[in-house]
């Protein structure tokens, strides 16, 4: 930390010594030094060890996603299983192929629920119209009728039901 190119450089009989041509600049070293220092100080934090949680199963989803499709976005259930063996909520639902087992799936998990359209090459699926919200006990004219856009014979009609959990954004 030798100064300018006239400076010196200080030292002792140990090791040598900086040598600065500003006084800020001595001043923000020291600066520096201390919030290291006090960073240094803090109590040590705690990991947290949970005993609910399957890694080796969260990890083999993602590994078999990998092997199966590449990169890219997780298929519905695979994000569900994944979610599940971490054990963070995930609300009853799931992936339907035709209109009558999505109308049974959201009868069974009670009304209003919210009905999506599961694809992996549609990302954006509200700008496609491939999300439905607050559906009633009516959806399967929905299904049937009010998804025909976004669900032709390419993408299979596959229909991802979950309940509808509060009016915020989706």
């Amino acid at each position: 930390m030798e100064g300018g190119k006239g400076a010196k450089a200080a030292s002792s009989a140990v090791e040598p010594l900086p040598n600065l041509d500003y006084p800020e600049s001595a001043a923000r070293v020291l600066g520096k030094l201390a919030r290291y220092a006090e960073w240094r100080d803090r109590p040590e934090g705690m990991i947290l060890d949970f005993d609910d949680i399957r890694p080796q199963e969260a990890r083999m989803i993602c590994q078999q996603a990998l092997r199966e499709q590449g990169d890219g976005w997780l298929s519905g259930e695979a994000t569900r299983n994944l979610l599940s063996a971490f054990a963070l909520p995930v609300p009853p639902g799931g992936i339907c192929v035709t209109a009558d087992e999505a109308a049974k799936l959201a009868a069974q998990i009670g009304f209003p629920v919210a009905l999506k359209l599961a694809s992996r090459t549609i990302v954006h699926k509200t700008e496609f119209g491939g999300v439905r919200l607050k559906l009633s006990a009516s959806m399967r004219i929905i299904c049937s009728r009010g998804f025909s856009r976004a669900c032709d014979s390419s993408l299979r009609k596959i229909l991802a039901i979950s309940p509808r959990l509060s009016d915020s954004t989706d």
